[in-house]
């Protein structure tokens, strides 16, 4: 999978599940969406070149560990700032949205679908 792939993937994902989230956080489910849509595309890039450095130093779960945690804590505090959710929420959406990215990703990567 190409990183502008990946991106896309990435991006279809978080505004699905952000905007799924949207009335958990308080907000319209567009802005929900376009939250993490938004925090995705200040992320993405940076999580992609961090995992390409690192594939010497530690293996893929530590890798994916590491990074997907900074990100969920990264989006969540975008969430918190531009949503105006409770710290907890934004916790919460962060974990959950990354999650959900995280796993249809290793999906497609392991069926060989992208």
């Amino acid at each position: 999978m190409t990183q502008a792939e990946a991106l896309g993937l990435t991006l279809l994902v978080e505004a699905a599940v952000g905007a799924g989230l949207g009335r958990w956080l308080g907000r319209p489910r567009w802005q929900g969406g376009l939250c993490f849509v938004a925090a995705s595309l200040c992320t993405h890039p940076l999580v992609w070149a961090s995992n390409q450095a690192l594939v010497g130093f530690l293996p893929f779960v530590a890798r994916a560990a590491v990074l997907e945690t900074t990100v969920s804590l990264v989006e969540a505090a975008m969430a918190r700032l531009a949503l105006g959710a409770s710290w907890p929420r934004a916790l919460g959406a962060g974990f959950v949205v990354n999650g959900a990215s995280f796993g249809v990703g290793i999906t497609v990567w392991f069926f060989g679908l992208g």
